[in-house]
Parts: C-alpha cells; sequence; structure tokens
C-alpha cells in the first residue's frame, strides 16, 4: 500500500519507460542492499531543500538531478514494502472474530440471534466496555505527542476511504510521458489531487528514513549485538525459551518435532490482539506442564516472520495452534479447546490420553462415577467396532465431560444395559439418560453430540459465565429465565415449581435461574428490568431476539405451564423496552430514536431517515460518530432526509434485527414500509452518495474491464498459492458487522 502511495507520487518527476509494480523477492536481501543508500539520499535531499528557490529550479530542471531522483523514487519504493505492514495495521481496522482473518477482502459470517445475545451477555459479564487499541508498530511512535495532547483526531480512529487502498494504475499518473520537469508548475490544473492521507504516508516514509540513522548512530553497539543474535538465530537449530514456551523457526523446528513426543505450536502473529490476550494464558499452561514433568510442551512460531513455516502448515487466521505427535509434520491436530489454562490442559489431556477410560470392572467403574458429576460410558460388544470409534471420536472433543467404554458383560447386567447403549450417568435430577443403538444403523455424531449436551446440564440451571456455554451451545433455542434473589425464602421457594415444569418442556425450553445478588446488572439491563422486580420472569428466542414478560404476578407450576406454552403457540406478543423520549431528541442533527418513537419517525410516509443502531460500549460505533455527526450537519436543514441513531442495547424495535454494531439502515419515504440495510463504506462522502442516490449505492465505474479480465484470471489462479508475506496484515474491509 505504501509503494502505491509513493508510486503515485512518482508522477512527479520523470516518466519510465514502462512502469510495472514492485515485487519484493526478499526482504532480507532488500534491507540490506538498498536501505542504508536510500537513507543517505534522502538526508542529501533535505539538504537540497534547504537552499534558495534558484537552486532548486536548476536542479529540477538538470537532467542529472532529475535521474538522482527517479532513483530516489525507486529507492523508496523498496523501502516502502519494507514497512508497509506498519502502515497498513496503523490505519486499518482491526477484526472482532475470535481470530485475525490474515486474509483481507474475505466476507465474515453471517452471525446469529444466539451469537448476539450470548455475546451480548458475556461481554457485560466479563465487564469489557469495549475494544482496546491494538498494539500498532513503530510508526505509532511518530503520533504519540500527538495522541497525547488531543491535537485533532487520533490516527487510530480515522476512516480512509476504499479508494486510497487501491492500487493505482500507470496512466493515472499527473506527469505526461515525455516530461523532464520536477515542479509542481510542470502538473495540469486538475490534473490530479493529491489525497493528503497519501502525502502523510510520503512524510511518514521521510521521517522514517531520517529517524533510523539518528538511532543506530547513538547504539551503534547494541545493533551490531542484535544483529549478531539475529544471524546466529537463522544460522543455527538451538532452541531457546520463553517463559517456558519453546521458540521455533525454521532452522531449529524439525529439532524441536524430533525432540518432544508431543508439541503444541502456537502460530501468532505480534500485532494480533487475540495472540496478544493468549499469551499470559499460553505461558502459564506451558510452566503447568513443564512443572508436571509432562510430555508435552508449548512452543509458538511468529508467522509473520517464518512465512515457510506459516505456508507449509497452512496458517489462514491468528492465532492458530496445532499439535504435533511424534515428530510427525503432516496431519496436526488443529487445537479446538477454550483458550484458558485449564482449557488448554483439558484438551492436551485428553489428545494424549486415552480419550475414554477403559472399564473392566464394577470396581473401575464405580471409581470413575463417584468422582466426577457426569460420567457417559459407551456399552459395546466390540470395543473394535465403527461405533466404539464414533464415540471414542466424540470423547475426544467434549473434554469438560469424563467418558468411559466398557464390553464387560458383568457391567451390562449390573447397570440393566440390555442392548448397545451409550449411557450419561449424573448426579442430580433424573440420576441418568440411556441413547440405545440399534444393531443396523450407525452411531450418528451429530446424535450423540447433542444427546450429551442436552442431558448435562440440570433442569434448572444457574446463569454464570462458566455455564455460558453449556446454555448457548445447547440445540434449544428458547430460553426462561427466572430472576430471585437467593436470600429470600420466599423467592428460593419458587425453584420446586420451577424445576417440575421444567422437565414437561425438557428440549423445547432452557430453563435458567439468575441470582440477583451476584453481578448480574448487565442481565437485568439487557432485559430492562431491575433488582426491585424480582422475582420475575423473561423468555427469550436466541434466534429472533424476541422476549416476552408473563403478564400474570403469581409464579406457579400452572402460571408457568401457561405462559410456556402460549409463546411457544404464538399467542404472546412480543415484550420491547424502550427508554424515555428525551426531551431535545429532535434539537440536534442527528435525532435521538427510543423504542417509543421508532415507529412514528422511521415510517414517516413524507421522510427517508437513516438510522444508526448503536452499543454504547461498540469501538466501532464510537470511531463511526464523527462521521456520523457530520453528515446529520449535513442534511440538518433537508426538507425530506433525517438523520438518526438509536441505543440498541436500551430499546428494542419489533420490525428490526440487529445484526451486529453498528448497524445502519434506510427507511425510505413512502406506504410501503421498506427497510434497506446499509453495506457500504462508513464514510461521509459514501453516506452521502447513498442518500443523493435515493438509498442506493451508485455502481463504480469500470473503464477497463477488457484489459482487466486476464489479470483477474491469473488473480483467481493464485489465490490458492497467495504468500503469507501479501496476507499477513489484517483485514481494512469496513463493511459487514464489527461488533456484537
Amino acid at each position: 500500500m505504501a509503494a502505491s502511495v509513493i508510486r503515485t507520487l512518482s508522477g512527479f518527476g520523470p516518466s519510465r519507460a514502462a512502469q510495472t509494480c514492485f515485487i519484493p523477492a526478499d526482504e532480507d536481501e532488500l534491507e540490506d542492499e538498498y536501505e542504508e543508500e536510500l537513507r543517505d539520499e534522502v538526508e542529501d535531499s533535505f539538504e537540497e531543500e534547504e537552499d534558495d528557490s534558484t537552486g532548486v529550479e536548476s536542479r529540477v530542471t538538470d537532467p542529472l538531478a532529475s535521474d538522482l531522483y527517479t532513483e530516489m523514487t525507486d529507492r523508496l519504493l523498496r523501502f516502502a514494502e519494507l514497512i508497509s505492514s506498519d502502515v497498513q495495521r496503523y490505519f486499518g481496522r482491526s477484526q472482532d472474530s475470535d481470530t485475525c482473518d490474515t486474509y483481507a477482502g474475505r466476507s465474515r459470517p453471517e452471525v446469529t440471534g444466539r451469537q448476539r445475545y450470548y455475546s451480548d451477555i458475556i461481554r457485560a459479564a466479563s465487564s469489557e466496555q469495549g475494544d482496546e487499541p491494538e498494539n500498532l508498530g513503530p510508526l505509532a511512535e511518530l503520533f504519540q505527542n500527538t495522541q497525547v495532547k488531543k491535537q485533532g483526531l487520533p490516527m487510530i480512529q480515522r476512516r480512509l476511504p476504499s479508494s486510497f487502498w487501491t492500487e493505482p494504475r500507470p496512466d493515472h499518473l499527473c506527469v505526461s510521458a515525455d516530461t523532464r520537469d520536477m515542479s509542481l508548475r510542470a502538473l495540469q490544473p486538475k490534473a490530479c489531487e493529491m489525497k493528503p492521507a497519501c502525502a502523510l504516508i510520503f512524510a511518514l516514509l521521510l521521517l522514517c528514513t531520517r529517524a533510523e540513522p539518528e538511532a543506530a548512530e547513538e547504539n551503534p553497539v547494541a545493533e551490531d549485538k542484535n544483529d549478531t543474535e539475529t544471524e546466529k538465530k537463522e544460522t543455527t537449530d538451538e532452541i531457546t525459551e520463553e517463559k517456558h514456551v519453546l521458540v521455533l523457526h525454521e532452522k531449529n523446528f524439525a529439532r524441536a518435532l524430533s525432540e518432544n513426543k508431543y508439541l503444541l505450536v502456537d502460530f501468532y502473529a505480534p500485532w494480533c490482539r487475540h495472540c496478544q490476550a493468549l499469551e499470559p494464558v499460553y505461558a502459564e499452561a506451558a510452566a503447568q506442564l513443564k512443572n508436571e514433568s509432562s510430555p508435552v510442551r508449548l512452543a509458538k512460531v511468529d508467522a509473520t516472520e517464518e512465512k515457510e513455516l506459516a505456508k507449509e502448515f497452512e496458517i489462514n487466521n491468528f492465532p492458530t495452534l496445532k499439535l504435533f505427535v511424534e515428530g510427525r509434520r503432516q496431519n496436526a491436530t488443529e487445537f479446538t479447546g477454550k483458550r484458558s489454562v485449564k482449557g488448554i490442559i483439558q484438551w492436551l489431556q485428553r489428545r494424549t490420553g486415552p480419550s475414554a477410560a477403559l472399564l473392566k470392572d464394577d470396581e473401575a467403574a464405580q471409581k470413575l462415577l463417584d468422582a466426577h458429576n457426569v460420567v457417559v460410558v459407551g456399552f459395546f460388544k466390540d470395543l473394535e467396532g465403527e461405533k466404539a470409534r464414533m464415540f471414542n471420536d466424540v470423547a475426544l472433543d467434549i473434554v469438560n465431560v469424563n467418558f468411559g467404554i466398557t464390553s464387560s458383560p458383568e457391567l451390562f447386567k449390573k447397570y440393566k444395559v440390555e442392548k448397545e447403549s451409550v449411557v450419561l450417568f449424573k448426579k442430580f435430577d433424573d440420576r441418568r439418560a440411556d441413547m440405545p443403538l440399534s444393531e443396523e444403523d450407525k452411531l450418528d455424531k451429530d446424535e450423540l453430540i447433542s444427546f450429551i449436551q442436552s442431558n448435562s446440564l440440570e433442569l434448572v440451571i444457574e446463569f454464570s459465565e462458566e455455564n455460558g456455554e453449556k446454555i448457548f451451545s445447547n440445540k434449544v433455542h428458547n430460553h426462561l429465565l427466572l430472576f430471585i434473589n437467593t436470600t429470600t425464602e420466599s423467592h428460593t421457594a419458587l425453584l420446586d415449581d420451577y424445576r417440575a415444569v421444567a422437565r414437561d418442556f425438557k428440549e423445547k425450553i432452557l430453563f435458567i435461574m439468575i441470582d440477583i445478588t451476584t453481578d448480574v446488572s448487565h442481565v437485568l439491563n439487557y432485559f430492562g428490568l431491575s433488582a426491585s422486580e424480582a422475582p420475575a420472569l423473561r423468555f427469550i428466542n436466541t434466534d429472533t431476539l424476541k422476549k416476552f414478560a408473563m403478564a400474570e404476578a403469581a409464579i406457579n407450576k400452572d402460571t408457568l405451564k401457561t405462559f410456556c406454552q402460549d409463546v411457544l403457540d404464538g399467542k404472546v406478543k412480543p415484550h420491547l423496552k424502550s427508554e424515555d423520549i428525551p426531551e431535545d431528541w429532535d434539537k440536534n442533527p442527528v435525532k435521538v430514536l427510543v423504542g417509543k418513537n421508532f415507529e412514528q419517525v422511521a415510517f414517516d410516509e413524507t421522510k427517508n431517515v437513516f438510522v444508526e443502531f448503536y452499543a454504547p460500549w461498540c469501538g466501532h460505533c464510537k470511531e463511526l460518530a464523527p462521521e456520523w455527526e457530520k453528515l446529520g450537519e449535513k442534511y440538518k436543514d433537508h426538507e425530506n432526509i433525517i438523520i438518526a441513531k438509536m441505543d440498541s442495547t436500551a430499546n428494542d424495535v419489533e420490525e428490526v434485527t440487529v445484526q451486529g454494531y453498528p448497524t445502519l439502515k434506510y427507511f425510505p419515504a413512502g406506504s410501503e414500509r421498506k427497510v434497506i440495510d446499509y453495506n457500504g463504506n462508513r464514510d461521509l462522502e459514501t453516506f452521502v452518495k447513498f442518500l443523493d442516490n435515493g438509498g442506493v449505492l451508485p455502481e463504480e465505474e469500470d473503464d477497463d474491464d477488457d484489459e482487466d479480465e486476464d489479470e483477474d484470471q491469473e488473480s483467481k489462479d493464485e489465490v490458492s498459492t497467495e504468500s503469507i508475506e501479501e496476507s499477513e496484515k489484517p483485514s481494512n474491509g469496513s463493511s459487514g458487522k464489527d461488533e456484537l
């Protein structure tokens, strides 16, 4: 990207006979060959700029000087490639998925209602008030003083139009092919306009080239030492450790595999915030395993540096963890557990030991059942058969449940198992659940997982962060929540009836208990409740996010049954929460909508209404706010266009489904009650085009379809072999749903 900026600027100098995209063959070679000479030339260029205007004019018209500037442009191009990753990260926008996608331009998956509900609740339960900016590269230091002094908008909050990232074509340059004049006077009026952002990048490159030699002169010994250490790392297979984690690269990777029977490797990117969050957890797990003399060791690879390793093991996301067994490079197992110390260790124990304990007699079975609250036992006639193998595969994946397996006739008889079955033993509710297996049919993996998930939960589940995954991964998408104060006897007395009704609606409704004496204010707020209203009930479908409230004040077996059945039958209208309408809701350019005035404003037949649905804690919403205010200011006096916003965490609207924050929707004038999703770039220019075009983004003209057809085909052919060098930057897409 930075290279494309300088390539555009090269139009200010003598044109070349042919212009081609610069593709670096080897970063180390480029750095060694060009960087020192580049610094000297840029220093000379700054000294020359201090001369008088006459001197400048004479230099510009001198062919030798022109050649020097042309050569300097080429070297700036090469230097730009070295820091382009920093530039992309600094001006790019981070993703909010569980991993950082290394490939820009990939469409993001659709987000279901249950995921949004889960994300909202768990985010607040974890006291997560919004995304912190990820650590940036060296270029960020250039702006530290500006950000501290609050001089203008911090660079991390700025958004650039999509055209900024577009590779310029040679015929878009501003200077004709035969000019030798480097001065600005050579430019034809309105021939081009250098974008401020492009000029800024050019200035950054010059600053970097000036700053680096000074730092090198201050401490040449340290630089030589670092160079020596780097060379040593790259030329030996010595394995070093950082906080009990092995540090691997291309030279020592094979040795690490040969010396460790089980090796879990974290392929990470230093700029990835998910990788940064995992680092201390990973180190703690590594220390615990090492102290226990475990055969498993933990290692890490910087995938942005070790591109060959990243390519070999198909690293497309950060962080990616892979388990290598007995030195085999092929068929490494990708980590699928929780990214916590306990989750990592549990997953490794299940993968490196037997997935299910072999139960040979009654004593072994009883010992296993006594030790755990939930145990899943497979009763099979043939432990090497297909059903037993499928059972063991499921046991590998569900690491938070303990498994046993047996073919003992003695155990079949004791536990009254007449034919092959999977039996879930538990120390609560019904104590046991059976899944008989027919002799003809195969054991279906999804059915087995669903059976285990459904029956390993209590009939009434206490809401907590620990139980969150069990609740929201369950196949039952209807949830009934009972808010009570567990220190009040009259409240706890309700649990008997609540549990009895839960048995009647098993596998239809999930019954959840929420203790308001714990830190659950976020859940109360989500449902528009206060602690003083307990005991209270709320019903929610996690696909549609529709909420329902029971009209009856009395909570007992009869009212609970009636309420649950009526909701399932569609007889109860959704409960919509709303803030009060602010007195000054329409006084500012951006109108404030709440549940109570949304219908009146958004579906006004005489107005075109553009609405932002936001969350106060959402980092991307905060980033959008200045642009949205500018948009409101531009259309504040327009006769039929209204710019508005609504806090979706405090207000519900039946007609609108919010897929993520921020969500932008356009409500055109008329009686059709249309709702148009906005999926374009979130900048003022694009917003204006969208509104002025009647709620439709105009298609960009492409005069070069014929020329680019072959290039497009080549690009498609090269996708499968795309190098990690080109894909190591975080995605910069601005469309889609950014935060939940």
